[in-house]
């Protein structure tokens, strides 16, 4: 009789070396995509919150703050902001914070309007007729001129018992070529008077 070859093999196959390989190749492009696809997403995130929109509505709600809270309860104009949406604002200031307790008039304004798509703010000083009759302004001497904002689309203010409200629409879609890197945002900002 003829003796069977009694000899196992341990040694592994082609077949079963192409199957791993395929295996580790899928996985390795499985977390190559992940990665990529994680790093495209911060870049497009990165650029959204340093560029464009976000910093022109967060520095132009910060000066809006800053301005109206130092602003004078005596006189805002134009008188629409009182009952309606208005589209510019005047608010009246005190250079020196001890003009207040002298009872003296503000000495210094601030003009926020838009101008196409740029949201700017005017600053100088009254120069005389702080008492003028609205729709007449103050005599006013512009010292200085601030684009706050671009690629805004409206803005309008309100007045409220000495809170005034300021609503900024942005868009960054106008002339842009990327889409992911357009953004719509609207941002509300209320300040009070304080002065």
């Amino acid at each position: 009789m003829a003796e069977k070859n009694k000899h196992f093999r341990s040694g592994i196959t082609l077949i079963e070396v192409i199957i791993a390989v395929l295996a580790a190749f899928i996985l390795m492009i499985a977390i190559t995509g992940i990665l990529a696809a994680g790093h495209k997403n911060f870049k497009t995130m990165l650029k959204r919150t340093s560029q464009g929109v976000v910093p022109d509505a967060y520095a132009a709600k910060r000066v809006f703050d800053k301005i109206i809270r130092k602003s004078s309860i005596k006189r805002l104009d134009p008188p629409e902001v009182y009952s309606s949406l208005s589209t510019e604002l005047y608010v009246y200031y005190y250079s020196d914070p001890t003009f207040i307790f002298e009872g003296s008039i503000p000495d210094k304004y601030a003009h926020f309007y838009l101008n196409g798509t740029q949201f700017i703010v005017d600053t100088g000083a009254v120069t005389g007729n702080f008492g003028a009759s609205p729709p007449g302004l103050p005599s006013l001497n512009q010292e200085s001129k601030l684009i706050l904002a671009s690629n805004i689309n409206s803005v309008t203010f309100t007045e409220a018992i000495h809170s005034i409200q300021m609503v900024l629409m942005l868009d960054s879609e106008t002339g842009s070529s990327d889409p992911l890197g357009t953004l719509k945002m609207t941002v509300t900002s209320t300040a009070i008077q304080h002065n």
